[in-house]
């Protein structure tokens, strides 16, 4: 008798009480394809606890994930199933691309200037260049000779990507122009920048910063150019002019 009672009661507790769940704690890559997922499973149940991922593995915890979905199946003590899925997603792709800002002035002159645009990522960013020849390291925001050179940065997860190569020439018949053909006021300057270009024609404004990426452009003659939208600090301003061209430090308050 005492036996018949004791599978009674535990047919009740399988059939009607049976319970078991899965809740997932994940973590995500910090750079686009790169397979650093990690999954870590807490099933609730009775124990123990077998695992069937759909990756194959029969832990509770699975790592070098790539973005996906995955799916786990656990077992419990009293054959309670219960299958749930995960997704590991990753950030957008971490993209750098560099452009031509200006060639060298002259033969064995290094002044040329290179900008570069990021898209994904996290700032700051370590910066390097190298020559797409020789290889050579620069570090910072140099002046480039006539060459080859890309980019390389490394976001604050430690996200890599490197730009395109980029051409410096010596720029042929480049004429800077003087005080008298061109004047700005005032510098610093607060929200409006004043520009009188002298007997010249279809001039464009480029306001680049330290950096070399290029922050605003426009075509100007004699005109207040609104600059109340650009943060305050150190900028180049460049004014060119069919085949001359004005650079010079600018300060924004």
């Amino acid at each position: 008798m005492k036996e018949l009672i004791l599978i009674i009661a535990c047919f009740t507790y399988g059939s009607g009480m049976c319970q078991c769940d899965i809740s997932f704690a994940q973590f995500n890559p910090l750079c686009a394809g790169i397979c650093a997922g990690q999954i870590n499973a807490t099933p609730s149940g009775t124990a123990p606890f077998t695992y069937n991922w759909s990756t194959g593995d029969t832990t509770a915890i699975v790592d070098s994930l790539c973005a996906g979905t995955y799916t786990l199946t656990i077992t419990d003590d009293l054959s309670c199933i219960h299958t749930d899925s995960t997704i590991i997603m990753e950030p957008d792709t971490f993209i750098v691309d560099a452009y031509l800002i200006s060639n060298a002035s002259d033969v064995g002159e290094c002044d040329g200037q290179i900008g570069w645009t990021t898209q994904g990522g996290v700032p700051d960013y370590t910066i390097y260049w190298k020559d797409c020849n020789t290889q050579q390291y620069y570090w910072g925001f140099p002046g480039f000779c006539a060459g080859d050179y890309y980019c390389i940065f490394t976001d604050s997860n430690g996200c890599i990507d490197s730009s395109n190569c980029v051409t410096i020439d010596v720029f042929s018949g480049l004429k800077v122009l003087n005080t008298n053909d061109f004047i700005y006021y005032p510098n610093p300057v607060t929200d409006k920048l004043n520009l009188v270009i002298h007997n010249a024609k279809n001039a464009v404004f480029q306001i680049y910063s330290v950096s070399g990426q290029l922050i605003k452009s426009g075509t100007t003659q004699n005109s207040q150019i609104d600059i109340s939208d650009i943060a305050s600090g150190q900028y180049i301003l460049r004014v060119l002019v069919e085949q001359s061209t004005y650079s010079m430090r600018m300060t924004k308050e």
